[in-house]
């Protein structure tokens, strides 16, 4: 072993290294516990927004997108879009966010960044390539641009029932751009009129009425100072059937899911005619349009499981919509009748459970029910079909079914198991709410014994229950008003409520 000698002063050189180490050590402690600088320190930048989309204008885009899944620890306080070619960067605090300042016939294609307190964070996937292109305001205020193409309004008939406007997309876009005003004085002369605006891979029927149709117009116009005369509807169809993000939540969210269609953006743009501005979009409607979907020229038969599901963007997962197949010209379409302006695709959504074989006796309800997205199964591959349901829960299905709100005894939804007599009476809400003009019914209900237990306040939508075939008593002569509702039975009266709906095949 060897020893090394140190003198004096080496000894005195070492403790001053130490002592000036303990320094910056403690100096070192101090930076990194100061409270904002524990902040900055725990907070990331957020991750990329995700699902872009662009759609053009007269020298402008405007561009929706979702926000990201991570805000890295810190919220989120606003978004950079930046234009490809030429570096066009516009700022904003939520989706869609315009950016102006573009070359018209220029293709551009935009990513969206995410910016918190920790700084900006990675620029999303490039959007879908737009060209942005000049309307000339003398020439097409009193026209009707279809896809390029100046159609006179006076051309058209709206005292026929409709009219179809075949149009040929550009980059998987198709458009038809109308006056307000024209559109309004169809319905003046036609209530009943439709425009059916056709595209290879969709079809939408505007109603002659839309303006009448869009909540919060008037509102829009008048924060704006402006009238039906200075605004038109760009109707845009959108082939997605390639978007990864729209790709990515069918198949995250509809494992079994295979699509018989394309995948079709149906949206609305409100549009000034002035400046060319997009001063909003038509997400909802006050009741129900039409659009469908062509499905494959060789298919000679629907599928047994299908439905359709539309895209919820805010959430990233595609949800149930009530649809029916029909035959055009000899080619099977799905007609969808919904409320809400989405990515709407055709899917055979074969689901099974374990704890449901063939021989279930509500097996056919349940595996229609849940191939449309009806009812979900309750985890590990099962559906638990004798599990009592809540009110609450029965609610949540029907607004999932139907797309109404129905509560049930006094305004709020239960959380107590459901009885037969109250299920009779949301159902019947439901009907009523979408079917306004249906008629009190008038079978009787002597054939059931136990009718008498009956909450009177129930036994009205008991009987409209039993007209309609979407109830029945639990035998022949008892109609058990106090039972409690199973999940099966629910899945069964979804399926014969859409149905007396006429808002899936029978």
């Amino acid at each position: 072993m060897r020893f090394v000698e140190y003198g004096r002063g080496t000894m005195r050189e070492m403790w001053k290294m130490r002592k000036y180490a303990m320094v910056l050590m403690a100096l070192a402690l101090t930076i990194i516990l100061t409270p904002d600088t524990v902040t900055a320190a725990s907070a990331a930048v957020p991750g990329s927004p995700m699902g872009v989309t662009a759609a053009a204008g007269d020298g402008q885009a405007t561009v929706s997108f979702s926000p990201p899944a991570s805000d890295g620890g810190s919220a989120i306080t606003g978004y950079i879009v930046t234009a490809s070619p030429g570096g066009a960067a516009a700022t904003g605090t939520a989706s869609p966010i315009t950016v102006n300042g573009l070359t018209n016939g220029t293709d551009y294609t935009f990513t969206v960044a995410a910016v918190n307190a920790a700084g900006t964070g990675a620029a999303s996937m490039a959007s879908n390539s737009v060209k942005p292109f000049a309307v000339p305001p003398s020439i097409d205020d009193s026209f009707i641009n279809m896809g390029g193409i100046l159609v006179y309004p006076d051309s058209i008939d709206p005292e026929k029932p409709s009219i179809t406007m075949e149009v040929k997309p550009a980059q998987g876009v198709a458009y038809v751009s109308i006056p307000a005003d024209i559109l309004q004085s169809y319905a003046e002369r036609n209530a009943d009129f439709f425009m059916e605006i056709r595209a290879p891979y969709g079809s939408y029927r505007l109603p002659a009425r839309l303006p009448s149709l869009i909540p919060g117009l008037s509102e829009l116009l008048k924060a704006q100072s402006l009238s039906m005369e200075d605004i038109r509807f760009r109707i845009t169809l959108t082939d997605k059937s390639s978007y990864p993000s729209i790709q990515s939540a069918l198949t995250e969210g509809l494992p079994n899911a295979q699509p018989i269609g394309p995948a079709v953006d149906f949206g609305i743009e409100i549009v000034r005619i002035e400046t060319g501005q997009v001063i909003g979009h038509v997400d909802t409607f006050k009741e129900p349009v039409i659009r469908l979907i062509p499905l494959p020229s060789d298919l000679t038969a629907m599928p047994e499981r299908w439905g359709v599901f539309r895209y919820d963007e805010a959430n990233q997962r595609f949800d149930f919509v009530p649809a029916r197949a029909i035959q055009i010209d000899g080619f099977w379409h799905a007609l969808i009748n919904s409320n809400t302006n989405s990515v709407y695709v055709a899917a055979d959504n074969a689901v099974s459970f374990s704890d449901v074989p063939s021989s279930h006796w509500a097996y056919s309800a349940i595996d229609l029910a849940a191939s449309k997205g009806l009812v979900a199964g309750v985890g590990g591959g099962r559906f638990a079909p004798s599990q009592p349901v809540t009110g609450a829960e029965f609610a949540a299905m029907l607004k999932r079914a139907i797309g109404v709100e129905v509560l049930i005894g006094n305004g709020a939804a239960s959380d107590q198991p459901l009885t037969r007599e109250e299920m009779a009476s949301m159902l019947a809400a439901a009907v009523r709410s979408v079917q306004p003009q249906t008629a009190p019914a008038s079978v009787s209900l002597d054939a059931y014994k136990d009718i008498a237990a009956v909450s009177l306040d129930h036994l009205a939508d008991i009987q409209l229950m039993i007209e309609l075939g979407i109830m029945t008593g639990s035998s022949a002569d008892t109609f058990d008003p106090k039972g409690v509702t199973t999940r099966a039975q629910a899945a069964i009266v979804f399926v014969r409520t859409l149905q007396a709906l006429e808002l899936i095949d029978g």
